[in-house]
């Protein structure tokens, strides 16, 4: 069969290839990135009351936050819940008494500070490199997570989409995960899930 009569699998309906025939278009995808960065916008601003407020009262979000203080600080992956430092905004917003630390209802009692292995490495030194490139600022941490959760789903939706040659699937996708909590909170809350 001679080269200018064969018809490969990468053509169809003349001489646009099936990827672009099956498949969504760039500008459909920069669409659906942008649909879950939104939803994860909104999502974090209903979860959190604002970009920059504290880490929320679930216990991970303040153990990732205190380690990832200790790495810019440069006192290493451990837990200081004593430093005055690390306790200030706490103590701010009231969540945290600077007295007692013996009694939190919202927090394991942590008896002696020191090295851990209680949390996964790598999302505290994320963290970290973020206090160390903007400060302790948690509006920058939330905005880096949306990008990185609006760009992972993004590709979960294509190669949904390409396994399953369903074209609609993305856009199924963005309307079923819109209304599930657990996943759409996940980018305003500082803990490793969005990684």
């Amino acid at each position: 069969m001679s080269e200018a009569n064969s018809v490969t699998s990468d053509q169809k309906l003349g001489s646009k290839p099936v990827f672009a025939s099956r498949f969504l278009a760039a500008r459909q995808w920069r669409c659906i990135w942008f649909a879950y960065f939104v939803l994860a916008v909104i999502w974090t601003q209903v979860d959190t009351g604002s970009f920059g407020s504290l880490p929320g009262r679930q216990r991970d979000e303040v153990y990732f936050d205190n380690i990832a203080f200790n790495l810019a600080a440069g006192h290493g992956y451990e837990l200081r819940f004593s430093d005055p430092e690390w306790l200030a905004p706490y103590a701010a917003e009231q969540q945290l008494r600077l007295d007692s630390l013996d009694d939190p209802k919202w927090i394991t009692t942590v008896k002696a500070d020191g090295p851990t292995t209680s949390r996964p490495p790598v999302y505290p030194v994320i963290l970290s490199a973020v206090y160390k490139l903007f400060g302790r600022q948690w509006v920058y941490v939330r905005w880096l997570q949306i990008i990185v959760f609006a760009s992972s789903m993004t590709f979960l939706s294509w190669f949904a989409a390409r396994e399953t040659r369903c074209r609609l699937l993305p856009w199924l996708m963005i309307v079923t995960l819109g209304f599930d909590t657990q996943i759409m909170q996940a980018p305003g809350r500082i803990m490793n899930e969005v990684l």
